[in-house]
């Protein structure tokens, strides 16, 4: 895959790796906040599916184009573990948010490093330099450090989305595991049309059988919806490009520092007051992206 010349001159002063992570992080964050502000008046089953519909539009759109068609038993099979991976992840974390605060369920869902990083380093093998050591380790402990409220102790005081969001975790460390197993053997983009597509189905498939709502009536709300999906579809195909070219353990730290956007965004937004703690946590994320940056 030829490289465009804007990248290939800031590769000179950032790694694309962290490049691919901050257009992960960006586009996990902004469709976190806009579907925060449209769940509650379409419900999470219905903001999901619409995501995943809406998402495919940047995969369409994406210049590189395909790597030609694959429809072999393996390609379907990998795309069947990663959409039950994602599905599961989406429909565990938009509940989560649903019933929750944003500015806790985010770090939590997007806490997955601390599963990912161990098997890109044990299992795959890859080795991190000290500055990316330093950096992956501020960016994922800022991250938990927004969970905490001061004050209040523990994340668990009076918080009913964190369930939800320790299952997140859990679903998307499989997801973004699966997606570095098979993405290296596979086009990333037709894998990401196939795994929302497979994703939709299943979400549709549960919302019949859970009788959830599955429709969106509101026309602001659907909007917000399309928006959302773009920025998770832009995200999704970030995540996929950099984990073919660049270690998991690379991207994989950067691209969960979304919370920090989602949380920036509610506090201009919906005035959600960023306790001290939760200052430390976006400090310490970005005192982790730049050394992970460092060549």
């Amino acid at each position: 895959m030829r490289r465009s010349q804007p990248l290939c001159g800031l590769r000179a002063m950032v790694q694309s790796g962290v490049l691919y992570g901050l257009g992960t992080m960006l586009g996990f964050g902004l469709a976190d906040f806009l579907a925060k502000k449209a769940i509650g008046r379409s419900g999470y089953v219905a903001c999901v599916l619409y995501i995943q519909l809406a998402g495919v539009v940047p995969l369409l759109l994406y210049p590189g184009g395909f790597g030609g068609w694959q429809v072999e038993a393996r390609f379907l099979g990998a795309a069947l573990i990663v959409s039950a991976a994602s599905a599961f992840t989406t429909l565990s974390f938009f509940r989560g948010i649903e019933v929750g605060k944003l500015s806790i369920v985010s770090p939590l869902g997007s806490a997955w490093p601390l599963l990912v990083l161990p098997f890109g380093i044990v299992v795959l093998g890859e080795v991190l330099t000290a500055s990316k050591i330093f950096g992956a380790l501020f960016a994922t402990v800022g991250v938990i450090l927004t969970v905490y409220r001061s004050g209040q102790g523990s994340v668990a005081d009076g918080e009913g989305g964190v369930r939800y969001g320790l299952l997140a975790l859990l679903g998307s460390s499989v997801t973004f595991i699966s997606i570095r197993i098979f993405v290296r053997d596979f086009d990333p983009v037709l894998l990401a049309l196939a795994v929302r597509a497979l994703a939709a189905a299943m979400i549709l498939c549960y919302g019949f059988l859970s009788k959830e709502r599955v429709g969106v009536q509101d026309l602001s709300a659907g909007t917000l919806l399309a928006l959302a999906g773009m920025a998770d579809g832009f995200a999704f195909l970030s995540y996929n490009l950099g984990v073919r070219t660049e270690d998991l353990s690379l991207v994989a730290p950067v691209a969960s520092c979304a919370p920090l956007v989602a949380i920036l965004l509610a506090r201009i937004f919906f005035r959600e007051r960023i306790t001290g703690l939760q200052k430390v946590g976006v400090a310490s994320v970005v005192v982790g992206i730049v050394a992970l940056s460092i060549v």
